[in-house]
C-alpha cells in the first residue's frame, strides 16, 4: 500500500511540474519515472494499466506503453484487463499514426497503424486505413490486398472494399 501511495506523490508531482509555467518537463518525466519504478515488484497487472492510462493522458506515450507492457508481463492479470491492456497500446499506436497522417507521412501512418493491428486485429478501421494508405498514398496497391482481404474477413458484407480490391487484381 505505501508503494502506491509514493506512486501517487509522484504522479501528482509530476503533474505539478506540468502546470508550471512554462511547464518543467524533465522534471515531471523524473517523477513519472519514479512512479513506474516504485511498482517494479508489482504482481498485479492491473496497477500497471492505470498508470499507462494516466501516462497517455499526460502526454507521456512511451511512458504509457512502458507501463502497458510491463501490465502484460505480471502473473495476476484478468483476461478482461489483459484484453484492456492490449487495446490501450493498439490505441497508443493509432494516435501516432494519426500524428504522422497530420504530418503528411503516410509511411509512418502505415508503420503505426499495422502496429496497432497486431494488438487489436479485429479493429476494422485500423486494417482499412492501412489498406487504404498503400493504395491511395504510397501508390502500392499489391500490398494494400492482404490488408483488404483481411479487411473482408471482418466486414465480408462490404460491397464498396470489396471492389476496391477487385480493381487492384
Amino acid at each position: 500500500m505505501s508503494r502506491e501511495l509514493l506512486a501517487n506523490l509522484d504522479l501528482i508531482r509530476g503533474e505539478d511540474a506540468l502546470l508550471l509555467k512554462p511547464p518543467d518537463t524533465t522534471a515531471a518525466r523524473t517523477a513519472f519515472d519514479s512512479a513506474l519504478h516504485r511498482y517494479d515488484r508489482e504482481i498485479r497487472g492491473v496497477l500497471f494499466n492505470q498508470l499507462g492510462i494516466f501516462f497517455r493522458s499526460m502526454g507521456y506515450s512511451n511512458l504509457a506503453l512502458k507501463a502497458y507492457h510491463e501490465g502484460l508481463k505480471q502473473p495476476v492479470l484478468a483476461e478482461q484487463n489483459r484484453d484492456e491492456i492490449l487495446f490501450n497500446i493498439s490505441n497508443v499506436y493509432k494516435g501516432w499514426a494519426n500524428d504522422a497522417l497530420q504530418r503528411r507521412d503516410p509511411r509512418g501512418a502505415v508503420e503505426n497503424f499495422v502496429k496497432a493491428a497486431e494488438y487489436d486485429p479485429l479493429n476494422e478501421r485500423v486494417v482499412l486505413n492501412i489498406a487504404l494508405l498503400y493504395e491511395r498514398e504510397l501508390g502500392k496497391p499489391q500490398e494494400a490486398i492482404p490488408w483488404y482481404e483481411r479487411y473482408l474477413k471482418l466486414d465480408p458484407d462490404n460491397d464498396q472494399v470489396r471492389r476496391a480490391l477487385d480493381a487492384i487484381k
